[in-house]
């Protein structure tokens, strides 16, 4: 047996513990999301002048902008996966790089969202709230 089939013999693969693991993670998901999604529509109900008036505070251009922004560098990153497995290290690097850019277009999107928002004193009046 050579060097190179003893160290192929001794691949260990756990395929059957990898889904398992995905499953849980995704399930963990579900309950946290689903508990904050919950939570939010009691609140809405409970409060619905408060959340009329609070959204049309909310500036519907960049919340677009940041969606976008998020699931496109998703699919970047995922993109960036698949090439790394047929061995593309070139496009994969292609890929995380547009992923860093979109995480740089993130950052500046939310800078002029909180720099509006401490304009308009929303985020004092938010955190006197909190005390």
């Amino acid at each position: 047996m050579s060097t190179q089939e003893h160290q192929a013999a001794h691949v260990h693969r756990d395929d059957e513990g990898s889904r398992l693991g995905m499953w849980l993670f995704l399930f963990t998901e579900l309950i946290l999301f689903g508990g904050l999604f919950i939570a939010y529509s009691v609140y809405r109900y409970m409060h619905q002048a408060e959340f009329h008036l609070a959204a049309r505070e909310l500036n519907t251009l960049i919340g677009t902008f940041n969606t976008f922004i998020l699931l496109t560098s998703s699919l970047t990153m995922a993109l960036s996966i698949a090439a790394i497995q047929m061995q593309k290290r070139v496009l994969s690097i292609f890929f995380q790089l547009i992923t860093l850019l979109f995480g740089l277009g993130f950052l500046v999107n939310k800078f002029f969202e909180w720099s509006a928002k401490f304009h308009h004193g929303i985020v004092c009046i938010l955190l006197s709230a909190w005390h």
